[in-house]
């Protein structure tokens, strides 16, 4: 069995990227599955990640950049001609290849037309966004093209989403199916729960709503003199969150820029926080609870009521309930025992997102696919 993944570049250290990294090697070392990965705009930069030696990797070499000049006309011009030559070039590959299963990470211009391409393959979108990312994209030109693509999604052999509720809001289309992500790790060590320090990672974007956090810790902190608040991150936003805890006069608080140890401080705190707008499928939730940690999270849009058993290893707090998300992260500040308790929990529970049984339902998807069954 042949699978060609499709995405612009490998140069970012991001979440989608090294999804493709951990399943593309997982794959490649299953016997009698090859791996082939094609990026456009590469640009002859390293990958981001380490990839088996197994995989085989083409570039196509398009730039769209040059499209996002001052001259509108011929922006459009230059896209029609790249657009055609993207599509001429992967038409190629496809065809010397000759894969079973050919993959758009979604992220891509192929997500608009990779279906029409006649090469016998069997096409997939993966999506690594929430129907509500889409629905929440701004401006008349840009929501005509989503809704566009929307309209395409019936012509996949299957549309691959990551959450049950996310499904649901995708509609009712036969081919979409759910396959989360897998963990990225699973330490040998957990957490202590002793050190009294909350956690959140993540970039500092709108989406993310760190601001709320930020507002949230404000009224905890008077009442947690020797409790801290650690931010992980960086992105946009970063010199209004500073300036935001400066204005409420907090100090029991950090953000600190991201770093490859990760675990260490996952390790090193008790509790995760998390008040995103909205996700796709919020890994940072994988992660802590893998170390051992108990979560107090929105129920935002989509993920966390797909990973957090209410009660048992985090609590779900209704979106935007300020009062009920203080309450939360105060009883677990306030009891050592609880914490343990979700905590053990949560690294229980999480297991099940482990990498064989995540990729067994991709390898479950593929035989149904080559045996053109409609559902598995």
């Amino acid at each position: 069995m042949k699978i060609v993944y499709n995405i612009p570049s490998i140069v970012r250290m991001a979440g989608m990227e090294r999804i493709l990294a951990i399943k593309a090697n997982y794959l490649a070392l299953q016997k009698n599955i090859e791996v082939v990965i094609i990026t456009y705009e590469q640009k002859n930069q390293p990958l981001a990640f380490d990839f088996s030696d197994k995989i085989r990797f083409y570039d196509l070499g398009i730039n769209y950049t040059k499209c996002q000049g001052t001259n509108i006309f011929w922006n459009k011009i230059r896209r029609m001609r790249y657009i055609a030559r993207h599509k001429k070039r992967l038409a190629e590959i496809l065809a010397a290849e000759k894969p079973d299963i050919t993959i758009s990470m979604m992220s891509g211009r192929e997500r608009e037309w990779l279906y029409k391409l006649k090469d016998g393959s069997k096409k997939v979108l993966e999506c690594h966004f929430s129907y509500y990312w889409y629905r929440d994209i701004k401006g008349l030109i840009d929501r005509y093209k989503i809704s566009r693509f929307i309209g395409r999604i019936a012509h996949y052999d299957r549309f691959v989403v990551l959450t049950e509720e996310d499904r649901k809001d995708w509609g009712t289309r036969e081919n979409i199916m759910v396959i989360p992500n897998a963990l990225t790790f699973y330490p040998q060590q957990q957490a202590d729960l002793s050190q009294k320090r909350v956690i959140a990672v993540g970039r500092l974007r709108e989406q993310k709503r760190f601001d709320r956090l930020i507002n949230i810790w404000a009224k905890i902190e008077p009442h947690f003199p020797d409790w801290r608040l650690t931010i992980i991150g960086s992105g946009e936003l970063q010199g209004d969150l500073e300036r935001q805890i400066r204005t409420l006069g907090l100090k029991q608080i950090e953000i600190l820029p991201p770093h490859t140890d990760i675990v260490k401080d996952y390790l090193n705190s008790s509790i995760y926080a998390m008040t995103s707008q909205y996700e796709g499928f919020p890994m940072v939730l994988h992660e802590a609870m893998s170390c051992g940690l108990p979560v107090v999270t929105y129920t935002c849009k989509c993920g966390p009521r797909d990973i957090i058993q209410e009660g048992e290893d985090g609590f779900l707090v209704e979106e935007g309930n300020e009062a009920e998300f203080i309450k939360r992260l105060q009883e677990l500040m306030n009891d050592f025992h609880l914490r343990q308790r979700m905590g053990e929990a949560a690294r229980r529970n999480i297991i099940r997102f482990d990498l064989p049984s995540v990729m067994l339902k991709w390898e479950s998807l593929f035989t149904a696919l080559l045996r053109n069954e409609r559902s598995i």
